[in-house]
């Protein structure tokens, strides 16, 4: 009798360890599970979530494209209310701007602006000398203001960044002058007319930037051609 209770007894406690067993390794299973298996929400140890950037990895926009321009332009302006940029130079490869601002009585303040914050460094300071008068006029022939200009210039140059920007006079006209720098980092003068938004070409270039064969100047010798027609005079000259 106590035999037969024992083997029971043995039976029973072999039962209760199998099925704890069972469970352990189910939960185990299962934890593997949720950690491996994509889309369980739950990711190993030093693994980013999709869709997320470390700390101090955020994304910027290229040095020189128009984002850079606008983010540094609205910084100026924010410095000189009612104010109007009159030009804009790179430094620093392209994470620094020197910007020139005209106040509405002509007068100028450049400050210098990081383009990836867009923070002014310092206080804007007055720029001694100039002609106030004549920057209030470009100012009022201006048409098209320096982010319009800026994304004109980019458009003609397709992968290339901006290094410099000024609103200047040429001939009589509002002008944006600018240097695009493309991805081998060749520098081209680009121009476009202030009052009209046309791009122009720069002076001695082709429409696609390379210099114009010859000049306006000629010899005055003339041709060759010309310089090798015997006169009449000559002996052996051949009648035509």
């Amino acid at each position: 009798m106590s035999q037969h209770r024992g083997r029971r007894m043995f039976a029973v406690l072999a039962l209760a360890a199998l099925a704890t067993g069972c469970g352990g390794g189910s939960e185990k299973l299962e934890n593997v599970a949720a950690t491996e298996t994509p889309g369980m929400g739950t990711t190993s140890p030093g693994m980013t979530p999709p869709g997320m950037q470390s700390p101090g990895h955020e994304g910027t926009a290229t040095p020189g494209s128009v984002a850079d321009i606008k983010r540094v332009g609205e910084a100026a302006l924010k410095a000189v209310p009612n104010g109007t940029i009159v030009k804009m130079d790179a430094a620093d490869q392209g994470k620094m701007w020197d910007v020139t601002v005209a106040g509405e009585d002509g007068a100028l303040q450049s400050m210098k602006i990081d383009a990836q914050s867009g923070q002014v460094k310092g206080s804007p300071k007055p720029e001694e000398g100039g002609d106030k008068a004549k920057t209030q006029e470009l100012v009022q022939k201006a048409k098209i203001d320096y982010a319009q200009a800026a994304e004109k210039m980019l458009s003609q140059a397709p992968g290339g960044h901006l290094t410099k920007l000024e609103l200047d006079d040429a001939d009589g006209k509002a002008v944006w002058k600018g240097e695009v720098a493309d991805e081998q980092g060749e520098k081209r003068e680009m121009r476009v007319d202030a009052e009209t938004g046309e791009v122009m070409s720069t002076p001695g270039a082709s429409p696609g930037g390379e210099e114009s064969p010859g000049g306006p100047e000629q010899s005055p010798e003339g041709t060759p051609e010309e310089t090798m027609v015997p006169t009449p005079e000559e002996p052996g000259a051949s009648p035509s």
